[in-house]
Order: C-alpha cells, then structure tokens, then sequence
C-alpha cells in the first residue's frame, strides 16, 4: 500500500470513529427512540431527549476533559487502559442515574431499554478493562444497533455494517487489535439481546 492510500485510510477512519463516537451514538439512537414515539407531544419528548443525551453523553465528557487539562492523558480517546477505569466508574453511575430520569418521565420500553443496555455493557467493559483494552467505540455502537433493531425491525439491519466498519477504524487507527474489536461487538450485540429478551419484551 502507497503512502497516500494509507494516508486517506487513516484520514477516513478517524473520521469514522468521530463520528459514531460512544459520545455521538447516544445522541442519534435516543433521537430515533423518543421522536418516533407518537402517544405524546413535543414538549415531552423534547425534554425526555435532552435529558437522555445529557445522562448518555454529555456529562461523561466531564472526567475526560479534566484528565486532559491535568495533563494526565494526551488524547480525549484515552489511548491508555489503566487511565479509562475511572472514567468507566463515573459513566456507570451517570447511567444509572439517566435511567431513573427517564423512568421518572414515562419513556418508553425501548428508550429504557437503551439506558439500561448502556449500564450494563459499561459494567462489562469496566470489569474487562482492569485486564484488557477492549473496544469502547465497537461495544458502544452495537448495543444501540441490537435496541434500534428491536424497535424498527428489518429496516435497521443494514446498519450493523457498520460494526465492522468502526471496529477496522479503531484497528486502522492502532487502538485495538481485532480480538478486542471482535470481542466488543459480539459482548454488545449478545448482551443487548439478552437484556431485551429478558426484560423488554
């Protein structure tokens, strides 16, 4: 491969892992689950939206952004194992408070669901990262996948492309090696099903 094709790989898979960030895909996935929703208005789904993204995204910045200024990592990706278990601490406990607030609100099933997939599959990787680098962005996108599926049925399922077009991102990239992203998208579809199954339906 020439300089300039693995230039444009590179290039394209930051973008990539950019945009369907574990930041990003909660911002995208509860958009779908609460807008699509037609048994309440606007003004409820509106705040029900904000406050999801708020406990599913925003607010697990925070540690992350600290870290940097303290200079205690170089990256917002947080290239070192070690450094993401307290961040991985902070965003179990903020999903957990998400999932009240949205229980609170009457969300829908699957919106909860989501929430609730979000608090598990983090406990997961919080209890694997203490060993091994597993990948965050892989696990974050097919977990949603698996609820958006359930809800929207066949429509979605093209979409599971692209599990492996971020986990080649992630490899391309050197954050991962290809056991870890494979063994993040089979723990987020497996136990995303599992939960649906289980509680959800």
């Amino acid at each position: 491969m020439n300089q300039r094709a693995r230039q444009i790989m590179e290039s394209t898979s930051v973008w990539v892992s950019s945009i369907f960030s574990p930041m990003m895909i909660p911002v995208y996935s509860f958009a779908l689950l609460i807008f699509s929703q037609t048994d309440d208005g606007l003004p409820i789904k509106s705040v029900r939206y904000i406050l999801a993204i708020i406990f599913a995204s925003f607010l697990h910045v925070i540690p992350i952004v600290r870290m940097k200024i303290a200079g205690r990592i170089k990256s917002f990706d947080i290239i070192s194992r070690e450094k993401r278990i307290i961040p991985l601490l902070y965003s179990i406990l903020i999903y957990i408070l998400g999932y009240f607030i949205l229980h609170v609100l009457a969300s829908s099933v699957m919106t909860r669901a989501l929430m609730v997939c979000y608090v598990v599959n983090t406990i997961i990787v919080f209890i694997i990262t203490n060993w091994w680098k597993i990948s965050i962005h892989t696990i974050g996108i097919s977990g949603p996948l698996v609820v958006l599926a359930y809800t929207f049925g066949p429509v979605v399922y093209p979409f599971f492309l692209l599990i492996p077009l971020v986990g080649v991102s992630r490899i391309i990239m050197k954050r991962h090696t290809w056991g870890q992203v494979i063994a993040a998208s089979i723990i987020g579809v497996v136990v995303t099903v599992l939960l649906v199954e289980l509680f959800y339906l």
